[in-house]
């Protein structure tokens, strides 16, 4: 977990690290969608922004 400087209401998570996910709800949007591989997937109808949303 992680909280960036510049948002200071913000705190970054890594999916990755999370046992059960399900307990935490999902995402709200997705970020940095520019760099996304092919085989990563966004759910219809969630907000991406290619860069940090401004």
């Amino acid at each position: 977990m992680s909280r960036p400087a510049a948002a200071v209401s913000a705190v970054i998570v890594k999916v990755g690290t999370l046992d059960d996910p399900s307990l935490f709800g999902g995402p709200d949007m997705a970020i940095y969608t520019i760099d996304k591989q092919s085989f990563h997937q966004i759910a219809d109808g969630l907000r991406s922004f290619e860069r940090l949303p401004g």
